[in-house]
């Protein structure tokens, strides 16, 4: 699957969603911003050591389909509307058929042109060296992004229960006023 189907996979859950969902998904995508920026806080050396000595060689030479999913794509675009545009321009470069250098660095060299707290899940929670002291911080930024998935995944189902309770109860106030 290429990145630009997931690009509009992404807009196409955003655009089908109504201002309550709107803002539910809002407030689930403030928590996984601010559990990255918790494990980036904890992760202070760690991410020393890949901007200054590894300068980001785990965006280089990348099959980027396991890594950056629509639900990274939702999130994204759900704090960050205003880059779309430099989204859309980047997948012009996305290759889906060989490993290539993330199409999402700037300038082809980076750093990321995603905001540091919002960032795709695989891209945060990864680390090239001992991450068990930031195994607690990795969880609740998991946690967070499977409560999006979640969501957004019954978010359909509720709308039909929706429709399908007030069908109930406007059958039910039917029959009460006949009998």
């Amino acid at each position: 699957m290429s990145l630009a189907y997931k690009f509009r996979r992404a807009e196409r859950i955003l655009k089908k969603m109504d201002p309550g969902d709107k803002d539910r998904l809002l407030h689930i995508c403030r928590q996984i911003q601010d559990a990255q920026a918790a494990l980036l806080a904890a992760a202070g050396q760690q991410m020393q050591r890949c901007l200054s000595h590894c300068e980001g060689i785990c965006c280089r030479n990348i099959e980027i389909d396991p890594i950056i999913s629509h639900w990274d794509l939702v999130f994204v675009i759900s704090l960050a509307p205003q880059i779309r545009s430099q989204i859309r321009d980047s997948l012009i470069m996305e290759d889906p058929l060989y490993r290539t250098d993330c199409v999402f660095l700037e300038n082809g060299r980076g750093p990321c042109m995603f905001p540091e707290n919002m960032r795709p899940e695989v891209c945060v929670v990864s680390f090239c060296q001992n991450d068990r002291p930031l195994r607690r911080e990795i969880r609740q930024v998991k946690r967070r992004f499977f409560q999006l998935t979640w969501f957004v995944r019954w978010r359909k189902a509720r709308a039909h229960l929706h429709t399908l309770t007030r069908a109930v109860a406007a059958a039910r106030s039917r029959f009460d006023n006949t009998a």
